[in-house]
Order: structure tokens, then sequence, then C-alpha cells
């Protein structure tokens, strides 16, 4: 048997040949496959070697360079054996790290191009695709060469086998967003009806497949690989129908109802598979989900409605955990208060009807597989079936379902949450960090503490619409924004799902929250005047007072917990293209009006549409601009001019694009807006080109952030007849405002960024005054800040200092009403209370001035040379200026102390500058007398000198 690469030539490259006679130029490609194969040849060996070398193998793993080809395959094995044994013995483990198989992974594929797809096809080399990691970097070199050819010659019996190993890698595989998008593509793109799969087996590649599929977004989905919907798109048709359905049965009414990521996961799935059959696609898409959504709503409206009218509770089944595919959702109960789900696929229907009469409560169905037909409460209602429902029915196509709601609930109860304290350890760099809301709270060793004898009672409040104020304080990088992207992302989906789930806070993270892996974490929290905490922690004593919320603790939670509402002027430039912020989301109602999202979604609109004015010319599809619409009508509510000089400003200011409106509809809207007149507004005038103009970046902030504050607690309110007249375009929800008896909580991170310190001063104030416009509601407001100027408008207990080592102190001094400059003085701002340069330019000239005099008494001591002026003055012309002289030093020094700012350093050395010279002075004195009296004995020698002669 040949050594390898000798081998691979002779089964490689012959393929152009007719019974052993070739062209030149064939000779010619062989030979420069030749010498691809002798350097990939020593690139194998490099690889095994440094592989071996860095996971501390066996050196009797490594390769030798004079090696058969079999030996080869053998050493590749013994690798795969020992790194599986590793991935196993980690998978045993509370917190998985992946890292280890995905190195190996990464080598598989590399070794996988040195040896070639083709030649394990074709040298039959079965030992090593009995290894999963081996079989999936089969597959993915195929697909990164497209080596379409190779894969038709691969047998079905290796095919089956390489296939099967690469999804159960798949199935206990979790990795990064990008190892679930290629796990997608992989999955689908290389399934084959020839491979005659059986029922377990096709199950078991939809296992595979969900934990991927499930973790699959856009671009605008935060936690979510923003490739993965398209990648699901693009795939999916290859599966059969028999996994399309064992997939979808994966997810339950409830993840599709309340979940709008897991709606888009199954929007997509339809969309990709029947992208042939137009009619079939609707047809299951009202199926699988529109009906589960309208179903989701009226069971909503009708238990909110019980609720306010003192009706007990009732228990729907169905949409629970059911699977949406079931075609008839039935639990055995003999309670008179169960409700259970029915879909009759014949008709297409899906009804609520009470078990123990049989009578429909309500039903949705199709009417001619064009019309949504909806009947409740005697009522019926109609809805066109469009191609992506699920827009409609969150946008104002669902305003049939809010006059339903306006028919039957008077009003909305959310539940109030105050945050208590926060434990995080291993959280985007944090470390046993503990964040006190309030100070009677504490954590330590496992245990919770409270000590009601530090609760101190503040005889004022804010607003009648604020319960709290709580400042989060610290240099940047000190975990401000984590916290408030833990509270206001993460932990509101674990409390959603403990409130809806027969479940476990582990069991949630490994499946909605991954990438809280490896993260330990506590929130103590006040919910309706009880106390309760969160932990994936063991709590090994808590107070009796303090329960653990679980499932059943406060019951259904969906529409009750406080909204979340997430202001930010930040932009982060390296993931501004994959910037993840959920919209709409009905878990906890979290609305994201940060500038990175608006920033994202500019930069996705530039990307789709505005290539130069020849294509803004073709683009037919416009985007709206919200911030815009925020912004314009914050205007027209708060100023205070009259009327033609608004209509003067939003003329001089408005900058739209002249290829979407001219000049005459510019300012027949400008006018009919100003004056609040119903009108079809063009919707080109909220293009997403189309700006305000000639604010300085600290003015557009303020301004911003205001707009959208307003818009939020106010302006959607104010202006809900013109937010209706912009049809489903305007994407403005409901539920992205505040309204009658909400309770929410604001997260603003660094809201006061760009702002001028007179601005910073005002902050506090002028974020009450808005507030106080907002209709009756119970507001919990977070502020992530560097500024003190905030901090003189805030009580000490509500705000948490963070150091650089990321700790959370206490402060035992008085910062309400502080004086700022008080404030500045603290380590958390400043370290120092002039600028660097200056500090630096000071203390050198202080050294240079205190090292002359201690060199002045040490050459003293020690009778030496004294040490002259000019020494001084050498110094100082590299300090200050190079034109210090000896003769000058003095006075240069002194110009220099009197252009300081600060009294106590001025002072200082001027001090030192007259100490010095004194010195000098007493000298020149000392040696001038010295001299004279020499002069007096070298005359009296002299004399008697003299004398003698």
């Amino acid at each position: 048997m040949g050594h390898f690469g000798e081998e691979q030539l002779r089964g490689i490259g012959d393929t152009g040949t007719i019974e052993g006679k070739e062209s030149a130029n064939d000779k010619s490609v062989r030979k420069g496959k030749k010498m691809d194969l002798i350097r990939n040849k020593k690139r194998l060996f490099d690889e095994i070697k440094y592989y071996c070398e860095e996971n501390k193998l066996d050196q009797r793993m490594f390769l030798r360079q004079e090696i058969l080809r079999e030996d080869i395959e053998n050493q590749l094995c013994l690798i795969a054996d020992e790194m599986e044994k590793r991935i196993a013995n980690e998978r045993e483990k509370n917190y998985i790290n992946e890292l280890t198989e995905s190195e190996f992974m990464t080598f598989c594929c590399i070794c996988m191009e040195c040896i070639s797809p083709q030649t394990v096809i074709e040298e039959k080399w079965e030992k090593l695709l009995e290894h999963k990691h081996f079989c999936y970097a089969l597959f993915a070199v195929i697909d990164k060469e497209q080596d379409v050819d190779t894969l038709k010659t691969i047998p079905r019996a290796m095919y089956r086998t390489a296939y099967l190993s690469m999804t159960e890698l798949y199935y206990y595989f979790y990795g990064r967003f990008n190892d679930n998008e290629t796990a997608i593509k992989l999955l689908c793109r290389y399934y084959k009806t020839e491979m005659r799969l059986d029922s377990d087996e096709r199950q078991y590649i939809a296992d595979a497949l969900i934990g991927h599929i499930k973790n699959a977004g856009d671009q605008n989905d935060f936690g979510y690989a923003y490739n993965g919907l398209e990648m699901i798109e693009k795939n999916i048709h290859y599966l059969p129908r028999n996994i399309i359905q064992r997939i979808l049965e994966k997810y339950t009414c409830n993840e599709v109802d309340m979940n709008s990521i897991h709606r888009k996961q199954v929007y997509t799935i339809i969309k990709g598979f029947f992208q042939n059959n137009e009619a079939e696609r609707l047809q299951k898409q009202f199926l699988y989900l529109d009906s589960v959504i309208i179903m989701g709503m009226l069971k909503d409206i009708y238990s909110e409605d019980r609720s306010n009218h003192g009706q007990p509770a009732i228990n729907f089944y169905g949409m629970e955990e059911m699977p949406i595919t079931m075609e008839c959702l039935t639990v055995p109960d003999e309670r008179k208060s169960l409700f259970e789900t029915y879909m009759d696929k014949v008709r297409s229907e899906r009804v609520f009807r009470e078990k123990s009469r049989e009578s429909i409560l309500f039903k949705v169905s199709l009417e001619q597989k064009t019309k949504i037909m909806v009947e409740y409460s005697d009522e019926t209602y109609k809805l066109d079936l469009k191609s992506d429902m699920d827009n409609v029915l969150n946008s104002y196509g669902k305003t049939v379902f809010l006059d339903m709601k306006k028919a039957f609930i008077n009003s909305r109860i959310n539940k109030y949450i105050s945050y208590k304290l926060v434990y995080l350890n291993q959280y985007h760099g944090m470390t046993q960090q503990k964040f006190y809301f309030d100070k009677c709270y504490d954590y330590s060793d496992g245990e919770i503490k409270y000590d009601d004898k530090k609760k101190k009672e503040i005889p004022l409040t804010y607003s009648p619409k604020i319960s709290s104020i709580y400042a989060i304080v610290g240099k940047n990088g000190t975990g401000k924004t984590s916290l408030v992207n833990f509270l206001g992302n993460d932990f509101d989906t674990i409390m959603y799902r403990l409130g809806e789930e027969e479940t476990t806070v582990s069991k949630i993270v490994e499946k909605y929250r991954p990438s809280l892996r490896g993260t330990e974490f506590l929130v103590i929290f006040e919910m309706n005047k009880k106390k309760y905490y969160i932990s994936n922690m063991t709590i090994k004593k808590s107070p009796e007072e303090i329960m653990e919320y679980g499932s059943g603790t406060a019951g259904s939670v969906r529409r009750q917990l406080s909204k979340i509402f997430y202001f930010s002027n930040k932009i982060d430039m390296n993931e501004a293209f994959a910037f993840q912020g959920e919209k709409n989301n009905d878990l906890g109602e979290t609305q994201n009006y940060s500038e990175q999202r608006a920033f994202a979604e500019r930069i996705e609109q530039i990307r789709q549409g505005q290539d130069g004015q020849k294509q803004k010319k073709e683009v037919k599809t416009r985007y709206f601009n919200r911030d815009l619409l925020f912004q314009l009508l914050y205007l027209r509510d708060h100023f205070e001019k009259k009327e033609e000089n608004l209509k003067k400003l939003l003329w001089e200011t408005f900058s739209v694009d002249d290829l979407t409106i001219g000049d005459k509809e510019k300012d027949d809207i400008i006018r009919n807006f100003v004056r609040g007149e119903k009108t079809d507004i063009h919707m080109d005038f909220f293009h997403t080109t189309n700006t305000l103009q000639y604010f300085s970046s600290g003015q557009y902030a303020r301004f911003d952030f205001f707009a959208k504050l307003y818009w939020s607690v106010k302006g959607y309110a104010n202006n809900k007849e013109l937010i209706k007249s912009l049809g489903d375009s305007g994407r403005a929800y409901e539920n992205e405002t505040i309204v009658e008896n909400d309770s929410a909580i604001l997260f603003i991170d660094e809201g006061d960024l760009y702002y001028h310190p007179e601005w910073q001063r005002l902050y506090i104030s002028d974020l009450c005054k808005i507030i106080e416009e907002a209709v009756p509601c119970n507001l919990q407001i977070i502020i992530a800040t560097n500024s003190p100027f905030i901090l003189s408008d805030i009580f000490e207990d509500n705000i948490i200092f963070l150091s650089e080592e990321g700790e959370s102190e206490e402060s035992h001094e008085q910062t309400f009403g502080q004086n700022i400059h008080t404030l500045l003085k603290k380590d958390f701002f400043l370290k120092y209370t002039m600028g660097e340069f200056a500090r630096e330019k000071i203390v050198q000239v202080f050294e240079a001035l205190e090292s002359k005099e201690h060199q002045e008494n040490k050459e003293d001591q020690e009778n030496k040379k004294y040490q002259s002026r000019k020494d001084l003055a050498d110094n100082m012309s590299q300090i200050l200026k190079p034109d210090i002289t000896v003769e000058n030093v003095y006075q240069r020094i002194s110009d220099f102390a009197m252009a300081i700012g600060e009294d106590i350093y001025r002072s200082h050395l001027l001090g030192l500058i007259e100490e010095d010279m004194k010195k000098t002075e007493n000298r020149i004195s000392y040696l001038k007398k010295r001299q004279q009296e020499i002069e007096e004995e070298l005359r009296d020698l002299e004399g008697k000198t003299y004398d003698k002669n």
C-alpha cells in the first residue's frame, strides 16, 4: 500500500482520460493537483501535531512523515475517540462549555479539507465516518466547496450513516448562533429521500432540528441567530412533508400565541416549504399560526372580562402546551370551569367550547379560503386572509379585536413590580455583583436576609405617577448597561415563563435564555405587596415573608406584568448591523426606544433600498420613520407660540426627500398637521430620509429623548385618530405605550449622553414634568448614568454606586440637594478634580523644586559642590518651555504658578519658589560675608609678613 498522497494521486484526477491516455492539459491539471496534495499532506501533519499538543493528547497520536493511509485513518479515529470522551464528560457538568467541541469540529473540517471528501469516499474511509464529528466535516466541506459531483458519488449506505451521525451531533451540540444557522442549512439541504429512513429516524431529525430552528431570528431579534430565519426559508423545502409536520408539532399553541419570535419561525417554515403552492401555504398558515393567535386574543379578552366582573377564573385547555398541529385538542376533566380547544381539519376551524355543555364560546374559521371569520358573543367579524397575517394582527389591522375588548373590558390590571436586590455572577464580566435597590435586603452564602429596621421613609414624592426613581452610577465598563439588559430582557422572560409554565428556572434558561448558561443570579422583588425571589442557585435560607416565585405562585401573568420601556442615546457601531431588539414582545411587552434600535433600522433601510439616486427612483417600498412621527407630535403638543410660528419652524427645519414629496404637498400636510385636522397624510411624508435639521448633537439627543418619552406616556393617547389615519404602515401599537392604570418600568441607559451640564442638572425635573402629563399609571424609573448632576435630585438610598472592580458600594453621604462640586469629588466620577495634562505639569514642577532642595541638603552634608540654579533651569526648560535660563528661571516658574486656577496649588507653588529663592539669597549673602572675612584675614596675614621684612 502506498503512502498518503501517492495513493490520493493515483485515485484522483483521471476522470478525463480514455483508456489510460491523457492530453497535455490533463497532465498539467494532474500535476497541479499533485502539488496541492503534497502541500495538504504537510498541512495535515502540522494540524494534527498542533491540535494534539494544544489538547495534551498522547504523542503516539502524532503522524510521522512516512505513514500509510490506513494509519492516518486510525490515528484520526484515536483522536476522535479521546475527544468524544472529553465532550461526553463535559456534557455531564451543570454548566456546559461547548468550546472544546466547537474547536474539535473545526479541526475535523481542516483534516477533511486536507484529505478531501473525494478521497474519503473513493477509498472508503468508513472507519473514520463512524465518528459523527468527521461526518459533519464531510458535509461541511462539501457545502463550502459546492462539490456537487462528489456528493453524487457517495454510496447510499455511507451517505445514510454519515447523515444520521451528523444529526446525532446536532441533537446534542448547541453552539453559537452561527452553529445554529449551519445546523439548519446542513440538516435540511443534505437530506435525501433515497436514504429510506424509518419513522423513528425521521423523528430524530425533527428533534435535532427544532433546537436550532427555535433559536432562529433575523437582525431585529435580540438573543437569536440573525441569519436563522433566512436559512430556514432557503433550505426547509429539502425536507419531506412528514418531517415538517413533526417540526411544527414541536410548537405549542401557547408558544405561537405568546412569542413573536416563534410565530416568525412557524411562518418562515410554512412559507419556505409551501413556496410553490400559495393556496396550501395560506391554509397551513391559518391553521398553525393565524387561528392560534386570534384564539389567544379571544381567550384573553374573555378572561379579563370575567375577572373585571368578579367572576371566577376558568381553565383553558389547548392554548397551553398542546401542539398546534393536533386536529382535536381535548383534555378529560370534570370541572365545570373547563374549556377546550377544538380544531376541525375538514372545515378548517378552531373553537373554544365548554366541555360540560358542548356549547361554543367563540370560533375562528376560514370562509372560501380568503376570509377569516371570527364569531364571538353573538357577533361576527371578518378579516381578509393575507400572506403575513401576523403583522396585520399586531398592527391596526387588529382594530376589530380592540373593539371587542372595549365592549367587554373597562380597565386593565397590571401587576406592579418593584426590584429590591439583584445578584449576578459570571454575567457579562461581572463576578458576585450585588445591586441594592432596597438596603433592607441582602444575600450571602446561599442565604437571603431581610432587616426592616434599615427601611427609611422619605416624605417626598416625585410625582403621583412615579413610585420610585433609582440611579445606577459608575464609570464606563462597570456593569450599568449589563444590569439594565438583564432586568429588561433576560429576567423578564424568566419571570413570565415561571408564571405560565410548570417548570424550573434552570429549564427556562436552557430553553429560552441559553446565553445565561454559566451565570448565577438572584432577583428579590415585590409584586402586589408580596415579596418574592427568583434564582437559579440553591437558596439555603430565606425569611418566611420572602417566597420563591414559580408556577402557581401568582397565577397567569400574561398581560399583567409591568410593561418595560428602554431608552438610550448610546450607539455601538460593532453591534449596529446585528442589533438585537425584540419588537412587540408579548412576554413582558418590552418596548425599545434606544438610538441603537433606531440606528440599526436606518442602516437596514439603507441596505435594502438606498444606493444612489438611481436606486432611489426604483425603490417602491418606503420605510416609515417612527422617530419623526414622535418628534412632530411632541412639537405640536408643546409649542407655546402661535400656529403660524410653528408652521414656519417646521417648514424651515423639516428636510424632505424631493423624490418622494413636493413643496405643495409638504405645505398642505404641515398646515393640517399643525391644526390637528383629520387628513389623509401622504405616507412619504414619514419616509426614513426625511428629518428635522439644524440641531446640535446635544440638542437633538435631548429633543429626541423627550419626544419618545412623551409618545410613550401621552402622545399616542392624544393622537389616536391621526395614528389610525396612517394605517398599517404607521406601525404604532397601543401596547407600545402606557395606557390608563398601567404599571411600567422605564430603563434609561445614559439618557443624558451628549447633554450640556445645565441640561443634565435639569434632567430629573424635565423628566417629571413630561410624566405629569401621562394618563393615570404607576412608573418605576431606573437610570444608568455617569453624571453627578442627576444624583443631586435622587436620595442616597436610591443610588447604586459601581466601582471599577465591579463591586456595588454603599454611600453614607447625602446626595439629594447636594452641591454638585461635592459629588464630583467622589472617586466614582473623578480621580482628580483637574485636567490630567495640567495636573502632570504641576506635579513635575513640584517634584523638580523638592528634588533640588533634597539634593542641596545632601550635598551640604557631604560638603560637595552646591547645586546651582542652572540645574533647575535645565529641568524647567524640559518641563515648561525650552527658553528658560539661569537668569529667568524663578520668574518663569512664578508666571506658571500665577496661571494655575486652583488656589491651593498656586499658593503652595509660589511658597516653594519664595523659600527656594530665600535659600539662594541667604547663600549668596553668606558667601559674600565669608569673602569679606577671608579678604580681611588675608590683609592681616600680608601685613604681618610685611612687618617681619
